[in-house]
């Protein structure tokens, strides 16, 4: 979701594997099977996705070395467009989310966005604050230490807020009331600064370093975290540590396992001359009509195959992830065709 060379096929087609993977958190495939597993498959598979985007962010924003304003301003401007643009697309769905229009508009400036759309906007955020930061500040290791301190902030108040809110620091009045009124605001720190901002720091890091990553250290690190993750989400879980019991966005071992799967991505490319240009941009299609494509299919499909079929196919959470991600693939390739026209690329530029 950021602009790149045609030389990285592996990290493109995983972003595309990770498309379909957030379709799969907003769906809940095996909802159908049962409730638990449904929240292990969502949580110990499909949270990956996110932190990995960002992590392309960093990379690709920041490739090779460079700071650039011009380069960072163009990124920023383009992601807000994207957010805006799909937030007028999505706009009934998003109103009816809240109680007045003063509180939708808050969630926007904030950018919380409908569903899937907080994403743009974190990522324009966490783009920006590093590039601030990078400027001017030289030390990794000071950056690292803020974005840590930043993502702590953000597990306090998700999956490990039942932890934090029985730490004895928790109890100065200071740092209770100024928690407490910053978190009235945000009503939650899956954003730019508490989440986006730490992969966005790292995918920039392994920018600067891809020279000296080494294939296999990154395969056995990324299986060692993805078990630790499982054994984390269970724990958090069986613990009733986190504040939603519903879902959990940021954990502890996402940090590990993007950063080492991302790695064993960028030593796997392929020298193959295909492109995968498309592909690249079916991933970021995908991503922003899976919401509308589902929609139409409960409004419209759900009432046509419950008569012909009955509600309990119509309604099977598999049946809805199959047709929404076929749905979404179809859909992305007839816009990357239609792109290609004069007029058809107009309006996939302001689109994508």
């Amino acid at each position: 979701m950021t602009t790149q060379s045609s030389s990285y096929k592996a990290i493109d087609y995983a972003k595309f594997i990770f498309s379909i993977l957030v379709i799969a958190l907003h769906c809940g495939p095996f909802e159908c099977v049962s409730a638990d597993a449904s929240y292990y498959f969502t949580q110990c598979v499909t949270r990956i996705a996110v932190p990995f985007f960002f992590v392309c962010n960093g990379f690709f924003a920041f490739t090779p070395r460079e700071y650039n304003w011009k380069t960072v301003a163009k990124q920023c401007k383009k992601l807000i467009r994207m957010y805006c643009i799909w937030t007028i697309i999505y706009f009934p769905g998003f109103v009816s989310a809240y109680d007045t229009l003063k509180e939708a508009a808050v969630a926007f400036i904030l950018g919380h966005g409908y569903a899937h759309l907080w994403y743009l906007a974190a990522a324009a955020v966490a783009i920006f604050m590093f590039y601030i930061i990078k400027t001017r500040c030289v030390s990794w290791k000071k950056i690292f230490a803020l974005a840590g301190a930043l993502y702590l902030f953000g597990l306090s108040y998700d999956s490990y807020y039942a932890v934090f809110r029985r730490l004895p620091i928790w109890n100065v009045p200071l740092i209770h009331t100024v928690a407490r009124c910053l978190l009235s605001q945000l009503h939650t720190t899956r954003d730019g600064v508490f989440f986006g901002f730490l992969f966005v720091a790292i995918g920039a890091y392994i920018a600067e370093n891809k020279q000296r990553i080494n294939k296999r250290l990154c395969a056995k690190g990324f299986m060692i975290s993805a078990g630790a993750a499982i054994v984390e989400v269970v724990t958090v879980r069986a613990l009733r540590w986190q504040r939603r019991t519903d879902a959990v966005d940021l954990y502890v071992f996402l940090i590990p396992m993007a950063t080492f799967l991302f790695c064993y991505l960028l030593c796997s490319n392929s020298n193959s001359k295909k492109t995968s240009s498309n592909i690249r941009k079916e991933s970021t299609i995908i991503y922003l009509v899976h919401i509308w494509v589902r929609t139409i299919y409960l409004r419209i499909g759900v009432p046509v195959l419950s008569n012909l079929f009955g509600e309990i196919l119509a309604e099977n959470s598999f049946l809805i992830f199959c047709i929404d991600v076929l749905g979404s693939i179809m859909v992305a390739k007839v816009l990357i065709i239609a792109s290609k026209t004069q007029h058809g690329r107009k309006i996939y530029k302001w689109l994508f």
